[in-house]
């Protein structure tokens, strides 16, 4: 029967020493240049309405609506506004961009209409 010490012993002959390798330096890439525009590629009517909603919303209050009514007509139009455009840019991969301003800003100015 072996011994604790006989097989550490064994492991300790066995076992190759340690090395060091020498790492070579990592190797600088170029960087690539940053597209100004892709900002104003990706403005769309529904981020527009979605800036301009909580200023609807005021108006809209001081107009003669209920608060509370107002307030949950924001949240909800907010949020479902930003997920239906990043859905609709995402499922046309950023291609097909003036049929997207179509559709988009018919239902914006549709929504519009009906908050004031």
């Amino acid at each position: 029967m072996q011994t604790v010490e006989n097989v550490i012993e064994k492991i300790s002959s066995e076992s190759k020493p340690f090395r060091i390798q020498e790492r070579k330096s990592p190797e600088i890439f170029e960087c690539k240049k940053v597209n100004k525009r892709k900002g104003l590629k990706r403005l769309s009517p529904f981020l527009i309405l979605a800036f301009l909603l909580p200023i609807f919303s005021v108006y809209s209050f001081i107009k003669g609506g209920s608060f509370l009514f107002q307030l949950a007509l924001l949240f909800i139009l907010e949020i479902n506004i930003l997920f239906a455009d990043f859905a609709v840019w995402n499922y046309f991969c950023y291609k097909k961009i003036t049929g997207i301003w179509i559709v988009e800003s018919f239902i914006a100015f549709a929504i519009v209409y009906l908050m004031i």
